[in-house]
C-alpha cells in the first residue's frame, strides 16, 4: 500500500499522502491504513492520489466510506492524475477538493456488467452442460447458456438500481442538483479541461495546487 508522509521535522506533524491505482478491488491492507491515517492525531491532512479506472463497486464504496471517515476528522483531498474515472471518481468524491490535470480523464459515472456466453461453441465441440436449480433465476447468467428475458430484466435490474445510487452519492457529494447529477451520468468520460466546467472536478492541478489549498 502506497502511503507516504511529508513530516515537519520539529512537530511531527503531516500530511499523509495514499495512491489508490489500477482497477480497484477489496483491499483490507488498504482499509487498515486509511483508518490509521484518521486515528493518528499527528496526520494533519490526506492526498488521495487517484490513477484509476474503477474496479468492483463494493470495494469503490468500501474505499468511499473509509475515506469520508477520516473526512470528518481532517481535511481530504484527491488528485486525479492519467485517470480516475467509474470507482476511481467514486473514490475522488470522498474527497474535500478534487483537483486533476488539463488531459486526465474523469467521468464514466455508471454501472456495467459484462458477459461471456459460449454455448454455440460447446455445441461445434460437442460439449454440453446442466445445471439443477431451485429457481429459474437461480444460475443465471451463465457463460453455458443464453441470457433468459427474465434474467436479463433482473439484472437491469440490478443495474439501474446501482446506478441510481451512485448518482445519488454525485449529487450528495458535487455542488449541483440530482437532475444534472443524472445528465451527467451517462457513461460518458471528460478530460479535466471539461470536468471542471461541467462541475464533476474543483479546480485544475495536481499536488503543488492541493497543498497550497490545504
Amino acid at each position: 500500500i502506497a502511503v507516504a508522509r511529508i513530516i515537519d521535522t520539529d512537530t511531527g506533524d503531516h500530511v499523509a499522502r495514499l495512491d489508490v491505482s489500477s482497477v480497484i478491488v477489496e483491499n483490507d491492507r488498504r482499509q487498515q491504513a486509511i483508518e490509521e491515517i484518521g486515528r493518528d492525531d499527528s496526520v494533519k491532512a490526506l492526498v488521495v492520489y487517484i490513477n484509476s479506472p474503477g474496479g468492483s463497486t463494493y470495494a469503490s464504496e468500501r474505499l468511499y466510506k473509509s475515506l469520508r471517515r477520516v473526512a470528518a476528522k481532517k481535511p481530504v483531498v484527491a488528485v486525479i492524475g492519467t485517470v480516475g474515472a467509474s470507482g476511481g471518481y467514486m473514490t475522488a468524491l470522498a474527497a474535500d477538493r478534487i483537483f486533476a490535470g488539463e488531459s486526465s480523464i474523469t467521468g464514466s459515472i455508471g454501472v456495467i456488467v459484462q458477459l461471456t456466453e459460449f454455448s454455440k461453441l460447446m455445441e461445434k465441440l460437442g460439449v454440453s452442460a446442466s445445471s439443477i436449480t431451485s429457481g429459474k433465476l437461480k444460475g443465471e447468467p451463465s457463460p453455458f447458456k443464453p441470457l433468459s428475458p427474465e434474467g436479463r430484466e433482473n439484472l437491469q435490474d440490478m443495474v439501474s438500481a446501482t446506478h441510481e445510487w451512485f448518482v445519488d452519492m454525485v449529487a450528495s457529494r458535487r455542488p449541483f442538483s440530482r437532475d444534472k447529477a443524472e445528465l451527467l451520468a451517462n457513461g460518458g468520460i471528460q478530460i479535466g479541461l471539461v470536468a471542471v466546467k461541467t462541475g464533476l472536478v474543483d479546480e485544475l492541478g495536481g499536488f503543488p495546487e492541493a497543498r497550497k489549498w490545504l
